[in-house]
């Protein structure tokens, strides 16, 4: 800066190239002493990349040593002293490093919240159409709850309609893209900050910051995400009617209370967790979930931090080697390219391309880009290591555009959805977050951070062996059913690695039927996933290993929840593991015989298990107790340490 700005270069004789700072006494107002510091940015980020605290120390000293000859004081070699006992060779406060955006979005951009002025008008039009529809005030649950919150948000739909049809589409998608990529980029930047948070010497708890960043950024980006559906969906066509500030806060108001309401609707329907709906007397909603839901979500927050954490970790386990991956991708690969026209590798590669497309084009960056084909076409061929035809790359790009004749629809369903069906994930493959390219006047139109996110949700469905929505298509489901095999089998070989670690009494998909036929042992009892016995703990582990699906709706949380917990007389995976585990309790010393492990006077304690590469809420809040053990692939080890 002093050497590029002229306001600046009466310092000029501070600059060196050998000094990470130079300082000086001067005096910006008669008789007002100041100290100058003039730093040498290239310097001062090396400086400033350490592991300890050193750079920021002899900065501080830098500044002291200046105020010691202004005001001079007989203690400040002690005062030094003390600063260096007390602060040295401590983790930084802050460091500087070079992060590397993974999409062309500019530094700054603003971003633009709902107030507390559009919440209010937005929850004053929910009371005016209660009140029309003769609601009575009163405290409701169960079905007339949610009775009474379809009603009301069928209304708040048709208003929100109302409120998109007085636009013009054609500027609304760019603007909305825009302030859509402002949220993401602020969220990236916010999640980033906590992820460099474990080398600094903080005074926050990132598990909290973590979950406040991440409650305030998704709430936002789905309402945008919503938005943008919604114009997709009525196509307004009010010729050079644009949206001000002002009025988008005010849709942003109305669809925040929309997905408030379907998500409590979702939650009664699907009986999650107990809601009760409380009317006031002049027609205010008020939303009561059980008492113990914010302890329930700030320890599953927690934990879910502390997951995510492990995962980027350099040792976290994966289910896949390098090998059985690149026979599974190869396998989808060619699925998509024999029944959809393009191969699954192309795709992604276009995703990176187009995330990075000012980087690619040579060109500024921008908030929102928009490109013809052939301009697309040639742009992807320069920077892909292999050519791509242009039928594949239409077919590709015809794959990621939202279209409006979709968009209402979930799949094996030909009669579209009275509003977007925000409650559906799997069978919904037309929403934003994994369709973000829209097509206006022959040109593709797409946001950099939308396509990196859609990018980021396809990687992590593949590496969970599924895919963002079903794809109907028999050669892609069987490549998919053949990866998922492969990441069950390789989470069993992953849990018997570790817990031999512990102990060489084990085996893993044992069949006691099958091992001692004298016995009669039963064959309903199925397989021990991995049982183990750790000798010096007197401990016998029943370990159940599931690779189940994510849940990303309310829906398929409660499919999970029976999947693991049962529903009604049927106690699901649990009722197995515990039937196993009392087989174990009553036939322990036959067992161990079959099995060859040495048999202590006392009877082992049996510890059952349940292991998953993912965290579920069920794990961390689960509908009933057992005795049963939920923990993670990258926990494992941890755990077991820890047993007495």
């Amino acid at each position: 800066m002093v050497k590029h700005d002229d306001k600046f270069k009466h310092l000029n004789y501070l600059v060196n190239n050998k000094k990470i700072w130079c300082s000086e006494i001067a005096s910006p107002e008669k008789n007002t002493p100041g100290i100058r510091i003039v730093f040498n940015d290239d310097l001062l980020q090396k400086k400033f990349e350490g592991n300890d605290n050193s750079a920021e120390i002899d900065l501080l000293f830098e500044f002291l040593s200046n105020l010691n000859i202004i005001c001079p004081d007989k203690s400040y070699n002690s005062v030094k002293e003390s600063i260096l006992k007390k602060l040295q060779n401590q983790k930084p406060r802050f460091k500087m490093s070079l992060i590397l955006p993974e999409a062309d979005f500019p530094k700054y951009s603003s971003v633009v919240y709902p107030d507390i002025k559009e919440h209010k008008l937005a929850r004053k039009l929910i009371a005016f159409n209660a009140k029309k529809l003769n609601i009575r005030p009163g405290k409701y649950e169960n079905d007339e709850a949610k009775r009474i919150i379809n009603e009301i948000n069928k209304k708040m739909v048709q208003n929100v309609n109302l409120e998109v049809a007085k636009y013009d589409f054609k500027p609304s998608i760019p603007f909305l893209i825009e302030k859509t990529e402002s949220i993401i980029n602020l969220y990236e930047q916010g999640k980033r900050g906590i992820e460099k948070s474990s080398e600094l010497k903080i005074d926050y708890d990132p598990r909290e910051r973590y979950r406040e960043i991440n409650d305030k950024y998704i709430n936002y980006l789905k309402s945008y995400n919503y938005l943008i559906e919604k114009f997709i969906q009525i196509n307004p066509q009010k010729a050079g009617e644009i949206i001000s500030i002002e009025n988008l806060k005010y849709m942003l108001a109305l669809v925040n209370e929309i997905t408030i309401l379907y998500t409590v609707s979702d939650a009664l329907h699907y009986e999650i967790f107990i809601v009760f709906l409380n009317i006031s007397h002049d027609y205010l909603f008020g939303i009561e979930y059980e008492p113990e839901i914010d302890k329930k979500y700030k320890n599953y927050s927690e934990r879910f931090y502390e997951h995510k954490t492990s995962l980027s970790d350099k040792n976290a386990i994966t289910l896949l080697d390098i090998k059985d991956t690149n026979q599974f991708i190869d396998k989808l690969d060619s699925a998509f390219l024999e029944e959809l026209g393009f191969s699954l590798i192309n795709m992604l590669t276009i995703c990176r391309i187009l995330s990075r497309w000012a980087s690619c084009t040579k060109a500024k960056m921008n908030t929102c880009y928009t490109s013809d084909f052939d301009k697309l076409f040639k742009v992807c061929n320069k920077n892909m290591s292999s050519i791509i035809e242009k039928e594949e790359l239409k077919r590709i790009l015809n794959f990621l555009t939202l279209e409006q004749s979709n968009v209402l629809l979930i799949e094996d369903d030909l009669i579209p959805c009275d509003d977007l069906p925000v409650w559906e994930i799997k069978k919904r493959p037309n929403r934003y977050n994994v369709k973000p390219i829209i097509f206006i006047d022959d040109h593709y139109c797409w946001g950099p951070w939308s396509i990196y996110r859609m990018l980021i949700i396809w990687e992590g469905a593949i590496t969970n062996g599924r895919l963002p929505f079903s794809i109907n298509k028999e050669e892609i489901k069987k490549a998919i059913n053949f990866g998922k095999k492969m990441m069950e089998d390789g989470l069993v070989t992953k849990t018997y690695e570790i817990i031999n670690k512990f102990t060489p009494f084990i085996d893993k998909e044992v069949e006691l039927y099958k091992r001692d036929k004298k016995s009669n042992h039963p064959e309903e009892l199925g397989d021990y996933d991995v049982l183990a016995f750790i000798k010096q703990k007197n401990l016998i582990l029943n370990i159940e290993c599931k690779h189940l699906n994510q849940v990303f709706c309310l829906k398929d949380a409660r499919s999970l929840r029976e999947d693991i917990f049962g529903k009604g007389e049927d106690r699901g995976y649990i009722e197995k593991i515990i039937k196993r585990e009392s087989y174990l309790k009553n036939e322990s010393e036959k067992i161990m015989e079959i099995m060859n492990w040495p048999i202590d006077k006392n009877l082992p304690e049996i510890i059952s298990l349940f292991v998953s590469k993912n965290l579920y809420w069920w794990a961390i809040n689960p509908p009933y107790s057992t005795n049963i053990k939920f923990v993670t692939i990258n926990s494992l080890e941890k755990y077991i340490s820890s047993l007495k």
